[in-house]
């Protein structure tokens, strides 16, 4: 379990999202898998992490806890989930934009997890604190309206509604 917001955000709003993270002592991580060679890169610093073919990151809160990145056969990965790593982070994102329209992306943060001695560790608080504060950003970036033709009421960036709407 954890707390999620969905939405449709394009690069532009979620720059800044990630401005305002980097703000709020975040590090941005973004995870990279290169097809030619096959391998995984973690690049990790601030807004300018971001960039408009990449649209997943992770927000690390280093004062919540560790970003433990793992050597693997295929590069370095972040290990993320529910772990340490998962209790200083918040899996972030924007959306891609396909023919028949945008993806669905999301801000969603662990509610903590199980250690190895089956003990429960909690979301760090300050980690709760910053998401939502970026929750509340997010519904300013992206405002909740339904789009021509829906049924129900989503997230959406005001410049992708159109593209929403375009099956109507």
């Amino acid at each position: 379990m954890g707390k999620q917001i969905n939405y449709y955000m394009g690069y532009g709003p979620f720059l800044e999202l990630a401005k305002l993270a980097a703000e709020s002592g975040c590090v941005i991580v973004r995870c990279s898998y290169d097809k030619g060679s096959g391998r995984w890169s973690v690049c990790q610093g601030g807004p300018e992490v971001v960039v408009p073919d990449q649209y997943s990151y992770f927000f690390h809160l280093p004062e919540a806890g560790p970003l433990d990145i793992t050597d693997t056969p295929y590069g370095p990965r972040v290990n993320d989930g529910y772990n340490a790593t998962g209790n200083a982070a918040i899996e972030a994102g924007f959306s891609r934009i396909h023919e028949d329209g945008p993806t669905r992306s999301r801000l969603f943060v662990i509610s903590g997890y199980y250690d190895e001695k089956e003990v429960w560790i909690p979301r760090p608080d300050c980690l709760t604190k910053l998401y939502e504060k970026l929750a509340r950003r997010a519904k300013k970036l992206a405002p909740y309206s339904q789009p021509r033709g829906w049924q129900y009421k989503t997230y959406a960036d005001p410049e992708l509604l159109p593209l929403l709407e375009q099956d109507d």
